[in-house]
């Protein structure tokens, strides 16, 4: 444990910048911050090899940002329409696509909303990935290998789960209550299923042996508690005070 004092200057300027766009009502933006706030901390109390073994679980906290739907929804989308527009046929379902709308000559027709992007889907699958590697303590490679396999499969299960909804809302001209009202329930229950087999596969094999912790002498940490409750003070400052800064813009008439 080696606290590095310098780092507490960053993690100041980030609890500032942190307050900045939470006053200009930028939650997306305010959320990425807060993962780093916290890292930065850590890196000021403990030094940077607290903050290696502790990086992951702290960066996990970025999957619940905001800012990854409004990056992967249009593009998977616009991905989902095509997907479908080439595979429909080959199903028996002849479709004509004008934008977001799938339409057949039966008078069924469907659009391709956000929620069918299946961005939710692929960031859920990103963070179990991430967490079986975790708890692997896998290398860097098995990580990646991890993470590249999990994003067909969470596109897959996506396609399949519309292409299922598109079939059923056209074999029953729109009377399947699973093409209408329970189609979220019905993604997620195909995604789940989807989720179930990737983890399977991914873990079949036995994991290595972990290597035998090596004994050490724990460092003295009462002559730096003054030291600790300082970078915690700053920490939770910067995480907190933001809730009390009103967010600009035209005052109410």
């Amino acid at each position: 444990m080696r606290p590095i004092p310098l780092a507490l200057l960053l993690v100041g300027g980030l609890g500032i910048a942190a307050l900045w766009v939470g006053r200009d009502s930028q939650p997306a933006l305010q959320v990425l911050l807060l993962p780093s706030i916290v890292m930065t901390a850590i890196l000021a109390a403990f030094g940077t090899s607290v903050a290696r073994a502790l990086l992951v679980p702290v960066a996990f906290l970025l999957f619940a940002a905001p800012l990854w739907n409004l990056l992967l929804t249009p593009p998977l989308q616009a991905l989902t329409v095509r997907v479908t527009a080439m595979l429909a046929p080959l199903l028996g379902m002849p479709a004509s696509i004008s934008g977001d709308v799938i339409s057949f000559s039966n008078g069924v027709t469907f659009v391709v909303t956000e929620a069918c992007s299946g961005a939710n889907f692929l960031i859920q699958g990103l963070a179990v990935a991430t967490l079986l590697g975790e708890l692997e303590q896998a290398g860097a490679q098995r990580r990646l290998a991890l993470l590249a396999a999990m994003i067909p499969t969470a596109l897959l299960a996506n396609w399949v789960r519309v292409l299922l909804i598109i079939e059923l809302g056209y074999a029953t001209n729109m009377r399947s209550s699973l093409a209408t009202s329970n189609h979220v329930t019905f993604g997620f229950a195909i995604f789940f299923v989807a989720l179930a087999v990737y983890v399977w596969l991914a873990t079949r094999k036995p994991l290595p042996e972990a290597e035998p912790a090596r004994a050490g002498t724990p460092d003295a940490w009462h002559p730096q508690l003054p030291y600790f409750g300082a970078v915690a003070v700053m920490a939770f400052s910067a995480l907190g005070f933001q809730a009390l800064i009103p967010a600009s813009g035209p005052a109410a008439g």
